[in-house]
C-alpha cells in the first residue's frame, strides 16, 4: 500500500471518534508513505445511499480536518477499499447494521467499532464475516499508541479481503476450465481416462465408458488395470498396459502398436493408445491422461484396401499383381526343390462380340461365371487370376509332368463349353489356352508369362477352343508377326493399300445397283494380301481406324471419278469397323470425305456390323441419326449373326439389311438356314428395308433368293471383287449395266 491512496467509508455518529480515526490515519500515512482518504457518513442510511451510488451531500455533524470528506461525492467514482462501522447508532440495531452493510457491499472488508464491554456483539459480527474489531473506548480516550496500529489493522483487513476475492476468482476460473475440460472430453471421439499420481481413475469420458463397459461412477478411484484390460491380438495373451510401461520407463508415449481391449461384458475392440504424464516443478508425476481409440474400422478399411489392391473387383480373383507375387514364390520353391510348375494363359474366344452384342452388364456376369468354373478345375494350392478383360492366368504348383497341365487345360475347356444362362440369354463360349512350364520354358516370371501368352495366341490361330504348349518355334512366329505389324505401318505411309469393288445385283432385272469397296494390301514383294491376313493384326495394333479413314476417302474419290466419266454405278458401300463407328470424330470423317471428293452423300452407303449397333443402343441411334442428316444410306452387315430384336431394329434409321453369307451358303441344303433367310427377307419387306444377300456362289442360291423376292445380291456367282480399272471395264462393256452371270 506504499505511495497509494486508500478510500475508506466511516459510518460513525460520534464526530470525535471520526476525528481521532482521521488523525491516526494521517499519522500512519506519514510513517508509511501511503495515505487514506476518509469518507464519513454519520448515519447508516446515508452510508447505504453512498454504496448504492447516490452521491447527494450528507450533513456533517461537526467540522473535521481536511482529510475527512463528508461523503459529498467530491472524490468522484473512486471505489471504497474498506468500511469502518460503528455498532452503536441511534438509527439502527447493532447487528442489523452489519447485515445491511455487508448486503450492500459484499466485496468490501468491514471493520467494527464497538464497545469493549459487549463481547456477545463482537462474536456475532466476527462470525458473520467482520474482518476486525476495534474498541471505540481506545479511540475516545485518544489512547491509540503507535498510530501504525490502526494502519496495519486496516491494511491486513483489506489485503485479506482482496486475497479472498482473488481466491474466489481463481476458483471460478478453475471451475470454468474444469467445465471446458469436461466438455472437450465429452465431445472427443477417442476414449479418454484421467488418472491421479497412483494410477487411479479420476475421470473418463463417454467413449471410454462405451469401449470399456464401465460407467464413470463405478470406475472412479479404481486402478486403471481393473477396467482397462488388454491382450495381444495374435497370441491372445495379456500385455503390459500402456500406463505400467510408461511409469516403468518414466515417460509419455504416442499411439503405439494396436492391441485388443477386453470389454467388461466380454466384447473386444481393436485399439491404439497413448499416455501423457503430468509433472510438478520438481519432476514428480502428479497424474496422467490415457487416450485410446477403436481402430477396428480403420484396420478393416486397411485390410479391404489391401485386398482390393491384389484382387480383381469384378470376380474377386487374384489380380495381375498378386499373380506375379505367387508365381515368383512358386518359381523360387520349384527351383530350390527341383520341382515343376505350369502357367496356363487363357483367353475367352470372341468375347468382344458377346460384349458388343449383349452389352457390358451381360459380359461382366459372364466373366464372373467363368471365374467360378475355373476355380472348380484346380486344386486348393493352385491360383486362378484375372489379368484384365477376358484373360485369365492359372498357376499350377508342384506338378509331376507336363501331362498334369494338359489334364487341367482339358478340364477348363470342358467346363467352359457348357452353356451359360445369364438373364434370358443362353450363351455358348469357347476358350484358347497357352501353357508354359518351369523350368523348360522360362526360369523367371516374365519369361513364363510371355511364353504362355504366345502359346495362347497360337491356340487361337489354330482354330480356337484348344490348348497349346509353348514351343521355341513360336518365338519365330512372334517375330514374324511383329515384322508384319511394322510392315503394315510402313504400308500405310507408302500408300500400298488399294480398293477392289464387288458389284451388287438387282435380282429382279440383273442390273448393277452399286458396289462394295473392299480393301487389299498390294505388297511390293508378296503381291495382293487378303484382309483376312492383315486386318486382325491391324485391329490389334490400332491401325484399323487409320486404314478405315483412307478406305472411306478413296471409295468416295473413285465414285466421284466414275460419275464424272458418265458411269452410273449406283451407290458405293464402305464397311465400318466397330472402333471406327464409336470414334468421336466418325461423323466428321464422313462429312470431310464427302467435302474433299465432292461426292453427293446419297451415293454413299455405310455398312455396320449388327453387333456394333447392339453394344450401345442410345449411342448407335444418335450416331445413325447424324449420318442420316448428312444424307448417306445405312446398311446392317452380316445380319442374323447378332442378337438384335425387331423392336430394337425399328429404332434405327436404316435402309437395308445384308444377310450373312453363312446362311446364304447353306440355305439350299439346310432347311433351317433356308427358313432364316426367308424370315429375314419377309421382315425386311415389312419394314420397307432393301434386303441384300452376300456370298452368293451358285445358280441354285440365286434362284432361291429370286423366288423369295430378295432385292439384291452379291458374290462370286456374279463377279469377284475387281480393281477400279476392272470395275470400269465391266460397266463400260455392259451399257445396260447388267451383270454377266457365270
Amino acid at each position: 500500500m506504499k505511495n497509494t491512496t486508500t478510500r475508506l467509508l466511516l459510518i460513525e455518529d460520534d464526530p470525535s471518534v471520526a476525528t481521532r480515526i482521521n488523525d491516526a490515519l494521517a499519522a500512519s500515512g506519514r510513517d508509511t508513505h501511503g495515505s487514506f482518504h476518509l469518507v464519513w457518513a454519520p448515519t447508516l442510511d446515508g452510508a447505504l445511499r453512498q454504496l448504492a451510488g447516490n452521491t447527494e451531500p450528507l450533513e456533517s455533524p461537526a467540522p473535521l480536518e481536511p482529510l475527512i470528506d463528508a461523503a459529498d461525492g467530491t472524490i468522484g467514482d473512486l471505489p471504497y477499499s474498506a468500511i469502518l462501522l460503528g455498532l452503536t447508532h441511534t438509527d439502527h440495531c447493532d447487528i442489523e447494521a452489519f447485515d445491511r452493510i455487508t448486503a450492500a457491499a459484499p466485496e468490501l472488508p468491514v471493520l467494527l467499532l464497538g464497545d469493549a464491554d459487549d463481547p456477545v456483539l463482537e462474536r456475532q459480527a466476527l462470525r458473520r464475516g467482520a474482518q476486525a474489531y476495534l474498541p471505540r473506548t481506545l479511540l475516545r480516550n485518544g489512547n491509540l499508541g503507535n498510530a501504525s496500529w490502526l494502519f496495519h489493522t486496516l491494511h491486513n483487513a483489506i489485503e485479506r479481503k482482496l486475497l479472498i476475492r482473488s481466491l474466489k476468482q481463481t476458483e471460478a476460473e478453475l471451475q470454468t476450465e474444469r467445465q471446458r475440460f469436461h466438455a472437450v472430453l465429452a465431445s472427443a471421439s477417442d476414449g479418454i481416462i484421467a488418472l491421479d499420481a497412483e494410477g487411479r481413475i479420476t475421470h473418463m469420458n463417454a467413449v471410454a465408458e462405451k469401449l470399456s463397459g464401465w460407467p464413470l461412477h463405478e470406475a472412479l478411484d479404481r486402478p486403471l488395470a481393473d477396467i482397462y484390460r488388454t491382450i495381444d491380438g495374435k497370441t491372445r495373451q495379456p500385455v503390459e498396459s500402456t500406463l505400467d510401461r510408461m511409469l516403468r520407463e518414466n515417460r509419455s508415449s504416442g499411439f503405439g502398436t494396436s492391441a485388443i481391449l477386453l470389454h467388461r461384458d466380454n466384447g473386444e475392440f481393436s485399439i491404439e493408445d497413448a499416455l501423457t504424464q503430468f509433472r510438478d516443478p520438481a519432476g514428480q508425476t502428479t497424474g496422467s491422461l490415457l487416450v485410446f481409440r477403436d481402430v477396428g474400422d480403420t484396420q478393416g478399411m486397411a485390410m479391404k484396401m489391401a485386398y482390393l489392391a491384389q484382387h480383381d473387383a469384378l470376380t474377386g480373383l487374384p489380380n495381375r499383381s498378386l499373380m506375379h507375387d505367387r508365381l515368383a514364390q512358386a518359381v523360387t520353391l520349384a527351383g530350390r526343390y527341383s520341382r515343376k510348375a505350369a502357367l496356363l494363359y487363357m483367353d475367352v474366344d470372341r468375347f468382344k462380340n458377346i460384349n458388343d452384342s449383349l452389352g457390358h452388364p451381360i459380359g461382366d456376369k459372364l466373366l464372373q461365371v467363368i471365374a467360378d468354373r475355373l476355380l472348380t478345375c484346380v486344386r486348393y494350392s493352385d491360383t486362378v487370376s484375372r489379368q484384365g478383360g477376358d484373360e485369365f492366368v492359372i498357376l499350377l504348383t508342384e506338378i509331376e509332368q507336363s501331362h498334369d497341365a494338359a489334364i487341367c487345360a482339358e478340364k477348363i475347356l470342358n467346363a467352359l463349353s457348357r452353356p451359360i444362362a445369364i438373364d434370358s440369354h443362353q450363351i455358348y463360349i469357347t476358350s484358347s489356352i497357352g501353357i508354359s512350364l518351369y523350368p523348360d520354358d522360362g526360369k523367371d516370371t516374365e519369361a513364363l508369362i510371355r511364353s504362355a501368352d504366345l502359346a495362347m495366341y497360337h491356340a487361337k490361330a489354330g482354330g480356337r477352343a484348344n490348348f497349346q504348349f509353348f514351343r521355341q518355334t513360336m518365338n519365330e512366329r512372334l517375330v514374324q508377326r511383329q515384322s508384319l505389324e511394322d510392315t503394315l505401318r510402313n504400308a500405310l505411309k507408302k500408300r500400298q493399300f488399294i480398293l477392289h469393288y464387288q458389284p451388287k445385283i438387282d435380282l429382279e432385272n440383273g442390273a448393277i445397283t452399286g458396289a462394295e469397296a473392299l480393301v487389299r494390301w498390294n505388297h511390293p514383294e508378296r503381291g495382293l494380301i487378303s484382309p483376312a491376313l492383315f486386318v486382325p493384326v491391324a485391329e490389334e495394333c490400332g491401325l484399323m481406324q487409320q486404314i478405315g479413314q483412307w478406305v472411306l476417302r478413296e471409295a468416295c474419290r473413285q465414285m466421284q471419278n466414275w460419275q464424272n466419266a458418265g458411269l452410273d454405278v449406283g451407290r458405293v458401300a464402305v464397311n465400318i469397323s466397330t472402333p471406327e463407328f464409336r470414334s468421336r470424330n466418325f461423323v466428321n470423317d464422313v462429312r470431310d470425305a464427302l467435302a474433299e471428293t465432292g461426292m453427293a452423300a446419297e451415293y454413299l452407303e455405310i455398312e455396320l456390323k449388327e453387333a456394333a449397333l447392339m453394344a450401345d443402343l442410345e449411342h448407335a441411334q444418335s450416331r445413325l441419326s447424324e449420318l442420316k442428316e448428312l444424307g448417306v444410306n445405312i446398311a446392317i452387315d452380316d445380319f442374323g449373326t447378332g442378337h438384335s430384336s425387331l423392336r430394337q431394329l425399328k429404332r434405327f434409321p436404316i435402309d437395308s439389311l445384308k444377310i450373312d453369307r453363312s446362311f446364304v451358303q447353306c440355305m439350299t441344303k439346310d432347311p433351317a438356314d433356308a427358313a432364316i433367310v426367308s424370315a429375314v427377307i419377309s421382315m425386311g419387306k415389312s419394314l420397307n428395308y432393301r434386303v441384300v444377300a452376300e456370298g452368293v456362289e451358285t445358280r441354285e442360291q440365286h434362284l432361291f433368293l429370286q423366288a423369295n423376292l430378295c432385292d439384291e445380291s452379291q458374290g462370286h456367282h456374279f463377279s469377284r471383287p475387281l480393281n477400279a480399272e476392272g470395275f470400269t471395264a465391266l460397266m463400260t462393256r455392259n451399257p445396260s449395266h447388267s451383270a454377266e452371270l457365270h
